[in-house]
């Protein structure tokens, strides 16, 4: 990785923020927050139980959106 100057972090910000409040993006976003909330009401799973159920969703999905 390269060494970046405060300025040139700064410039990439707006980007990022773009990214990830694009409709899609945001979209995935709410589907794993519902997921997440639905796994913590049952009784008996956590966190690491629900992380073991979901990473085999996870290896069909594009990491670059």
């Amino acid at each position: 990785m390269t060494d970046l100057s405060l300025f040139e972090l700064l410039a990439y910000f707006p980007a990022g923020f773009a990214s990830v409040f694009s409709p899609d993006v945001f979209g995935w976003m709410l589907l794993g927050i519902f997921i997440g909330f639905f796994i913590g009401l049952l009784p008996g799973l956590g966190g690491p139980a629900a992380l073991a159920l979901i990473i085999p969703f996870t290896y069909q999905l594009d990491p670059f959106g």
